[in-house]
């Protein structure tokens, strides 16, 4: 023993570097291969980008197209607002509400409809800054005012208060900044709370079941977000179960759903399985099982998904084919083929482009990086050669028409 003393003591400089070779060699190693295989994907993404770049020929636009579902309420809304005639507003919207039909891409008719109306409003949050201050919400509150004296000077028209709860509530999660990727402030939080509020006081002023509207419905659970945290737990699983009377197809809620049951939100990944298992169980009959893929990807930054039970990915697969197939069409074929480029495995990407992307949203693959990864993926689908669709070279980033 003291002879292994006197070694180490004698020899404690070398016996130091081997001592840090052994515990930070395999860091070294990972962060070498890192590099390495960094800058080796550099390198042949370029490649293949350039490759892509002079053969692509998938048709391409600026934006999806708006249907023709989509045009229509469009032009209703606008009629009756642009005449200030707030009792056929009221009633148009109520009609939206009372027939469960999408405008494409799995989106509800009455959530359009009900945005469109405040697209103001949703614009003014967007154009907040990244850290918003009390001064900063002066286009927000501004825009919410508008909607709040048409509702109370027209009281006799019951669709403008549930129209006002919805702005509340949009309104609150702009100021609340999490789910649009911003700071949380003081002066944020403080409007989140008083939104929440007041909708939540006018839903319990009118004296209506939520349940029997959509939209009031939403706004009610939206407000039980700003309870103490284990009330809030509470009331969004009571809630929910009301949000199912009115709108139990709504493939947007049941995302936000599965979000708000996360761990370190109000549940496990065991309840965010159970919930994936249900919401495909209530949306099946409109949409197969493409549900399914899009909670996964809306929870997968959070915890993993091998966690989940029930979770394969083969599952995923037939979810995802579906959800492309018979709800988001073109818009989430896009949007999983970004995804998986960004997050892997690319593999996927490539299935995506030879079997389910017949058009491309320029909007969704912007200059720069994102569009170097658009021409990568259809060099890596194709073999750098043309995919026979019929579309035409894209010029200086400008839409070509399909």
């Amino acid at each position: 023993m003291s002879e292994a003393l006197t070694f180490i003591l004698e020899n404690a400089g070398s016996v130091a570097r081997y001592a840090v070779l052994i515990v930070a060699g395999p860091f070294l190693f990972r962060l070498g291969r890192a590099f390495l295989s960094g800058f080796w994907r550099s390198y042949t993404d370029g490649a293949l980008a350039k490759k892509g770049r002079a053969a692509f020929d998938i048709p391409t636009r600026d934006v999806p197209e708006d249907s023709a579902a989509s045009l229509r309420i469009d032009q209703m809304l606008e009629d009756a607002w642009d005449a200030r005639d707030w009792v056929r507003l009221g009633k148009t919207l109520r009609e939206i509400e009372r027939e469960p039909f999408d405008v494409g891409y799995g989106i509800k008719a009455h959530d359009y409809a009900a945005d469109h109306l405040i697209e103001p409003l949703l614009d003014a949050g967007a154009d907040l800054p990244d850290v918003p201050m009390a001064e900063d919400f002066g286009k927000v509150d501004a825009e919410l005012e508008k909607i709040r004296t048409i509702a109370i000077t027209n009281p006799h028209v019951p669709m403008l208060t549930v129209l006002l709860c919805h702005a509340l509530t949009r309104a609150a999660w702009i100021a609340h900044g999490q789910f649009y990727g911003r700071t949380q402030t003081e002066d944020g939080m403080a409007r989140f709370y008083q939104w929440s509020a007041e909708a939540e006081g006018l839903i319990l002023d009118t004296g209506r079941d939520p349940t029997q509207s959509p939209l009031l419905a939403q706004a009610w659970y939206h407000c039980a977000l700003a309870h103490d945290f284990e009330e809030a737990g509470r009331e969004l699983r009571r809630r929910w179960e009301g949000v199912l009377k009115a709108d139990p197809a709504n493939l947007a809620l049941w995302e936000e759903h599965a979000h708000h049951m996360l761990p370190g939100w109000y549940g496990s990944e065991e309840e965010v399985g159970a919930v994936a298992d249900r919401a495909v169980r209530m949306t099946e009959q409109d949409y197969g099982s493409a549900i399914y893929a899009r909670i996964m990807l809306s929870v997968w930054p959070c915890i993993s998904l091998l966690d989940v039970p029930g979770y394969t990915g083969e599952r995923f697969d037939q979810a995802m084919d579906e959800d492309i197939r018979h709800a988001g069409g073109q818009p989430q074929a896009n949007f999983y083929a970004m995804w998986f480029w960004r997050n892997g495995p690319r593999s996927d990407t490539v299935r995506i482009f030879r079997e389910h992307l017949d058009e491309v949203y320029l909007d969704m693959w912007p200059e720069g990086a994102p569009r170097d990864a658009l021409y990568a993926a259809f060099g890596m689908a194709f073999g750098g050669k043309a995919s026979g669709r019929g579309g035409e070279a894209i010029d200086a980033g400008d839409a070509v028409a399909a």
